[in-house]
């Protein structure tokens, strides 16, 4: 298994964002001639799935299918449009809300809100890159994205989050992964710390998802 990078300080992560490649992957996956189906199925990795058992339907074709249907033409025209972070915000916990739905209907069991909101984003980032975003459209969607928390973003970042004031109110424990966040609160508290710090690099808050994640699996 990959390892986990860990940031001992804000100013080695601030350092480590600063001469991050991040666009180099946008680059990559706009070159990439997929379908939205494509882009869908690419999002999300069977690691990710396997983390899901004893299920009465294969997680990856409930997920694929759902997002198929959630990623319409409608929600595609929206996000070309999208330029305000509030309304961003609330897209992505409409999501999150719809998989979880759908999740019961099909499973006959909860999904977790960690992953209910890990999910979409994934396919909101890879969406943003796609080569059918246009390009300004992209430039301005890309601040808005949330980072995908798992144990490899939750792990960089769980230093430099606990020793900040956020700490106090959301510790993040050693080992954290995916579904150790429930709630929105807390979720919102970790992307405030990795937006205050990828702004202070002078990057987006996405940048901090493939230094830590992307970075790992390369």
């Amino acid at each position: 298994m990959p390892a986990t990078l860990k940031f001992e300080t804000r100013a080695a992560l601030v350092s480590a964002l600063k001469s991050s490649q991040w666009e180099s992957w946008f680059r990559e996956i706009r070159s990439k001639d997929w379908a939205i189906r494509d882009v869908i199925h690419q999002s999300v990795r069977p690691n990710t799935f396997r983390s899901f058992g004893g299920l009465p339907e294969r997680p990856s074709r409930v997920f694929r299918s759902w997002a198929q249907g959630a990623f319409d033409e409608q929600l595609l025209a929206t996000l070309r449009t999208t330029r305000d972070q509030t309304e961003f915000d609330a897209l992505v916990r409409r999501l999150s809300r719809s998989l979880q739905r759908e999740w019961m209907k099909t499973m006959a069991m909860k999904m977790k809100f960690g992953p209910s909101i890990k999910l979409p984003n994934l396919v909101l980032k890879h969406v943003c890159a796609w080569r059918l975003m246009p390009q300004h459209a992209s430039e301005a969607l890309t601040p808005l994205l949330h980072v995908p928390l798992d144990s490899f973003t939750l792990g960089a970042i769980r230093i430099v989050h606990n020793d900040c004031g956020r700490g106090q109110q959301c510790l993040l424990p050693s080992g954290a992964s995916m579904g150790w966040i429930d709630n929105w609160t807390d979720y919102r508290l970790i992307q405030s710390t990795i937006s205050e710090c990828a702004v202070e690099a002078g990057v987006p808050p996405i940048a901090f998802d493939i230094l830590a994640w992307n970075g790992a699996h390369t």
